[in-house]
């Protein structure tokens, strides 16, 4: 993992500012929301986010993602801020192994 991308998250989350992100196999950049970070039971981390721009797979946002920190190539932290979605619950059970958690 790219521990400069993932400090580089953390300070987004941290500071609620909207990030364009790039992943590896990915042609253009996401325009996300970085609500947190989290590390699943298998030791891998994520970027959990709302996108509401760029490129998608599905077309379908904008919506919640959940992105391998491992697929990050390029991040691009904007000086705008974000308001976090009144859909996150940072308590449901799919992120019992947060790391770091935005602040409502």
């Amino acid at each position: 993992m790219n521990v400069a991308i993932k400090f580089a998250l953390q300070s987004a989350v941290q500071h609620k500012a909207v990030c364009q992100v790039k992943l590896r196999t990915e042609p253009n950049p996401r325009h996300v929301h970085p609500h947190g970070l989290m590390l699943s039971a298998q030791g891998k981390h994520y970027l959990i986010c709302w996108q509401d721009d760029g490129h998608s797979k599905t077309g379908n946002f904008p919506n919640f993602r959940t992105l391998p920190i491992d697929d990050v190539t390029a991040l691009e932290i904007t000086e705008d801020q974000f308001l976090v979605q009144d859909k996150f619950n940072a308590d449901h059970k799919m992120y019992k192994n947060w790391q770091f958690v935005v602040a409502k």
